[in-house]
């Protein structure tokens, strides 16, 4: 079992809630960033991720950096003081253009580099699939939430669901994966876990909050949504919606700097567009502790 609610003290915000801001994207950010056809260079996905925690980390209680276009060395791109950092753990198989097709952890994430780089959680992406891999992927989580474990840091499993063909049959074939996928990874123990919004947040929102309560109760941990496959215009009533069904925040990414990551100038639109984002997201989140405030 990993570190509960103490442990995970530090990624919440002062009044209580998760407002975490995702920032460990790859292959993905390297499409957003592709000019004119030309794949952007690693070096501009670094400065991209540089600039966007230097704009919203103030507004965020926690920053997610990836170790290889997040980190220089161990080193982390500096921080607001209120924010705390989370180092993603996984390594993707993730061609270009694509979604992530599987992960593992990444064997360069290291009790020593944890420390380092002063992270106070780690995060594990998870791809589920019904029809296989079950035990591989409780191998995995095991061998992340003993990383965890060692560096003496929580941990958060993000699962993401895939359909067993091309597409879903239907938003509910969708939504009662995502379901499962939380009873699955749940059972080993995160300390927090992280879902996709049932429904992308839209439709009948009455049904997207009670698909929300499913996966409250079938956790032993809080949980907090990501925003892939919502629009970013849905995303603050999507985050009202999933906090009703019992969510405790969001750890996201593309709903709050997409825009600025293809825009003419995405520094400005990190200052801009996505600072504004960001902020309506915090209303969204409701103040509700899960662990003791500082003493």
């Amino acid at each position: 079992m990993n570190a509960g609610p103490i442990g995970i003290a530090a990624l919440e915000r002062s009044e209580g809630g998760f407002a975490m801001v995702a920032l460990d994207q790859r292959e993905s950010l390297r499409t957003l960033l592709t000019r004119d056809g030309r794949p952007a260079s690693d070096e501009v996905m670094r400065s991209f991720k540089a600039e966007a925690a230097a704009a919203l980390s103030p507004y965020a209680s926690a920053v997610l950096l990836d170790r290889p276009f997040g980190l220089n060395g161990s080193a982390a791109p500096p921080l607001d003081p209120g924010s705390a950092l989370i180092l993603a753990a996984d390594r993707f198989v993730q061609p270009a253009g694509e979604p992530v097709r599987s992960s593992d952890v990444d064997p360069e994430v290291t009790v020593e580099l944890v420390t380092a780089s002063g992270a106070t959680a780690l995060k594990l992406l998870v791809v589920w699939r019904e029809a296989n891999g079950r035990r591989e992927r409780a191998r995995t989580v095991e061998q992340f939430l003993a990383l965890c474990a060692a560096a003496g840091v929580p941990g958060i499993v993000e699962g993401v669901v895939r359909p067993p063909g091309d597409a879903w049959a239907s938003e509910d074939a969708r939504d009662d994966a995502i379901v499962a996928a939380a009873k699955e990874f749940g059972a080993h123990g995160p300390a927090l876990y992280k879902a996709e919004v049932p429904g992308h947040g839209r439709g009948d929102l009455d049904r997207v909050r009670e698909r929300c309560a499913q996966i409250t109760a079938t956790l032993p941990c809080p949980w907090v949504v990501l925003s892939t496959g919502v629009a970013p215009d849905d995303f603050a009533r999507a985050v009202e919606v999933a906090c009703a069904g019992g969510a405790s925040g969001f750890l996201a990414g593309r709903a709050i700097w997409s825009e600025a990551a293809t825009s003419a100038n995405p520094a400005e639109g990190l200052r801009t567009q996505a600072v504004g984002r960001l902020s309506r997201l915090l209303r969204a989140v409701p103040a509700r502790r899960l662990s003791p405030g500082p003493a």
